[in-house]
């Protein structure tokens, strides 16, 4: 047997005999038989343990003491599958639980969820034992007999209905025998006979009860793992929440302008008036994010008035314009650029009396880039040393009666090259082989043409 019997004078009720029927004072009475039997060493049944969750806590667990895994996972770094069992071979001391504390039987051990009872088939009329497992599998009602077992308590043993036959459980002895307390029926002061009608798994603990002065034997039943038989009042909240009058007015009121109590709402409107709505539209419109524009309701009019100011503006926030690409210079102006399709900052010269720009060159090959069409004369100045070096000169098409000046400072010769098949008086390119000689070419549709 798993179980050690314990005095019952021990958990006798004293002088007080309703504490022998009252389920506060009999529970106390098993959960302090169960940790005594624990600490000497004895095997005592504590229900399912999720490895999953580490729920419940085995931070007291005792020596003797042994769960059922309902859900895969570890324990002090130990793996745990489902339907292993773990006994605990010591105390947990600092309420640490260390994998020396306990050992693992594997599920494949046993085969059983029942905690490692011997199993048997429950059958008409039988005499229920301590420390079995009793499976009622079929359709046809049955009974049971739960007997005596004189200064015991402890003793421990499970009925599981599987099918849908019902299961009576009968006290044994006429008077001065077994009585059967069922907590989940609401029977609490002991009854010679009970009616288990739905399938789940029931679990048998004798106790000691004193009626009268006289100890009795007692069974009390109660429902020990199945869903079937609960109610939301059998579980413990978690994260979700139960619905209630309460927290559903709490929801309500949690705001402004809602109070409700009793079943009665109430609620508080602002009345909007013209001069609120409109007040609130122009706030509106300026606390947004606008560059340079500024809203202010004006009431004489009645309107919202809009100022906008440039001061936040560049002109290169203009999509026609490009002024990042190339910064202006003192005496530029923006000129168009068919290439770019961009206004562009621009050195303005002929008409008007207004001077030619020139470019100084010192870095080779060096390709002279179609102006705007406003550009009438072009200078360069090449300084090319003693070295041979290249001007590219660019397409006519973008450059008709455009003048080029390009004038040689150095030694070396100067090739000016016309851009692809184009030409410079019929030749693909012209040299410049003189210090200080220069030369001058319009562009026309046909080449360019040296003056």
């Amino acid at each position: 047997m798993l179980f050690r019997s314990v005095s019952q004078s021990r958990y006798r009720a004293g002088d007080n005999s309703t504490k022998a029927v009252n389920s506060k004072y009999v529970d106390s009475a098993i959960t302090s038989i169960q940790t005594t039997i624990g600490a000497s060493g004895n095997l005592v049944y504590k229900g399912t343990y999720d490895a999953s969750t580490s729920l419940p806590s085995l931070a007291l667990a005792k020596k003797g003491f042994f769960y059922q895994v309902s859900a895969s996972g570890t324990l002090a770094g130990v793996s745990l599958t489902t339907n292993d069992q773990i006994v605990f071979t010591s105390d947990v001391s600092g309420g640490v639980v260390q994998a020396t504390d306990f050992i693992v039987i594997d599920n494949t051990e046993s085969g059983l969820s029942n905690g490692g009872l011997v199993v048997a088939t429950a059958s008409n009329g039988a005499r229920m034992s301590a420390g079995v497992y009793y499976l009622h599998d079929s359709s046809s009602n049955i009974s049971l007999t739960v007997p005596p077992q004189g200064s015991a308590v402890g003793l421990v043993c499970y009925l599981r209905i599987r099918g849908t036959g019902s299961v009576t459980l009968n006290a044994e002895g006429v008077s001065g025998g077994t009585f059967i307390v069922y907590a989940d029926s609401g029977t609490l002061n002991g009854v010679k006979s009970v009616v288990l009608s739905k399938a789940g798994e029931y679990k048998l603990v004798c106790t000691r009860r004193t009626t009268s002065g006289i100890v009795y034997s007692q069974w009390d039943v109660t429902v020990s793992n199945d869903r079937a038989l609960r109610s939301t009042s059998d579980l413990v909240e978690g994260t979700n929440l139960y619905y209630t009058d309460a927290r559903a007015r709490a929801a309500f009121t949690a705001g402004t302008g809602i109070t409700i109590s009793t079943g009665t709402i109430a609620t508080t409107i602002t009345q909007y008036t013209d001069e609120l709505a409109q007040d609130a539209s122009a706030s509106l419109f300026t606390t947004g994010t606008h560059t340079g524009i500024s809203y202010s309701y004006n009431d004489a009019s009645n309107k919202i008035d809009s100022t906008v100011s440039l001061s936040g503006f560049s002109i290169d926030a203009l999509s026609d314009v490009d002024t990042s690409t190339t910064a202006p210079t003192n005496g530029q102006a923006l000129a168009w650029s068919s290439s770019g399709s961009k206004w562009i900052p621009t050195t303005i010269s002929g008409g008007g009396g207004s001077r030619a720009s020139y470019t100084d060159v010192s870095a080779f090959p060096y390709t002279i880039v179609a102006p705007v069409s406003s550009v009438a004369k072009l200078k360069y100045y090449v300084s090319q040393g003693a070295s041979a070096v290249t001007i590219n000169l660019p397409a006519v098409a973008s450059c008709d009666g455009l003048e080029i000046v390009i004038k040689s400072l150095g030694t070396g010769t100067i090739t000016i090259d016309a851009n692809g098949s184009e030409t410079i008086d019929g030749a693909l390119t012209f040299a410049l082989s003189l210090q200080n000689s220069s030369v001058s070419m319009t562009c026309t549709s046909t080449g360019w043409r040296i003056e």
